[in-house]
């Protein structure tokens, strides 16, 4: 489940594709320190699959860290879902969330 972007990111000179979609490709959490850290890649869609671009630290792939009050909110949404599978509704949950703290620009599809 991919955040498809408003506007297609342009790597530039390193590769001639721009890259449509963000994907969560890594997740941690520590419930003790109250943390999730995600790692978020650009790429694109290619007959229904994700193909991740090029590793350009800071613009292609980041490191985005959820704490304190929005930890607590993803948690009590996670915890009242019901009738969905707990990691397709994460994964939902972290889409929107970065979307909606301006990390990205577009709709989770």
């Amino acid at each position: 489940m991919p955040i498809e972007l408003t506007e297609p990111f342009a790597v530039g000179s390193l590769d001639e594709e721009d890259y449509t979609h963000a994907k969560i490709v890594s997740f941690q959490v520590s419930t003790q320190d109250k943390l999730m850290r995600l790692t978020v890649r650009l790429g694109t869609y290619v007959g229904g699959v994700f193909k991740a671009g090029m590793v350009v630290k800071q613009k292609t792939i980041q490191q985005i860290e959820i704490t304190g009050d929005d930890y607590d909110l993803l948690v009590g949404k996670l915890t009242s879902a019901q009738g969905a599978k707990i990691y397709d509704e994460l994964a939902r949950e972290m889409m929107i969330y970065l979307i909606n703290k301006g990390h990205y620009s577009g709709s989770v599809v």
